[in-house]
């Protein structure tokens, strides 16, 4: 059976800051990498080791959550 779900989350800055700085209803879910913290102003995240975590929209965009060897919150993807 086919669902034709897509689920998509992007990261919060790949060569530049692709997020909105903060969260409003009226601003596209692009605008917000697709994440929308709606319980409590909080988003719920899945790990791949199969727990969760809940996360304000500000430390959902810190990228040390989002790549390996970010060293910041604000770290860039260099070309």
């Amino acid at each position: 059976m086919k669902l034709g779900v897509q689920i998509q989350v992007t990261p919060p800055f790949l060569k530049t800051c692709q997020w909105s700085a903060n969260f409003s209803p009226s601003l596209t879910p692009r605008q917000c990498g697709y994440v929308a913290p709606r319980f409590n102003n909080r988003a719920v995240a899945a790990m791949l080791d199969g727990h969760v975590e809940n996360f304000s929209l500000r430390q959902m965009q810190d990228m040390r959550h989002w790549y390996n060897t970010a060293d910041r919150a604000d770290f860039v993807l260099q070309p």
